[in-house]
């Protein structure tokens, strides 16, 4: 629907504003990632990780260096012509689906939120 309208009412920014949602989002993704990795290294005991098939060199630096580089990026797109608001734009998608994740997290998950539904 926001293509459609695009589409529409700004056709010569909608694809620079529709691609710029989307690197933001796929920023976010790989920051909850990296996120996610130092997490989950510092979780494992030391013999653990010593079993590990495959492991990061440089530990953790070099996934605080992924994280700083992303920012960066992140901050970049400001300056670049047309993807000013890709991040700031990205923010309204992103609380709508942490608030849902919320709701379903805090509930019993999604069969007690379609269960409820049916009854209204």
């Amino acid at each position: 629907m926001a293509a459609t309208l695009l589409a529409i009412y700004a056709p010569a920014k909608a694809f620079l504003r529709l691609y710029g949602v989307a690197v933001a989002g796929t920023f976010f993704v790989w920051i909850i990632i990296l996120l996610t990795h130092l997490a989950f290294r510092r979780a494992l005991a030391p013999e653990r990780i010593a079993r590990l098939p495959m492991r990061l060199r440089f530990f953790p630096y070099s996934t605080w260096l992924g994280i700083t580089a992303l920012l960066g990026i992140v901050v970049s797109t400001f300056y670049v012509q047309g993807l000013q608001y890709s991040v700031p734009a990205f923010a309204p998608i992103l609380l709508l689906i942490s608030l849902a994740y919320w709701k379903i997290r805090r509930g019993k998950g999604l069969r007690a939120i379609w269960s409820a539904s049916k009854r209204q």
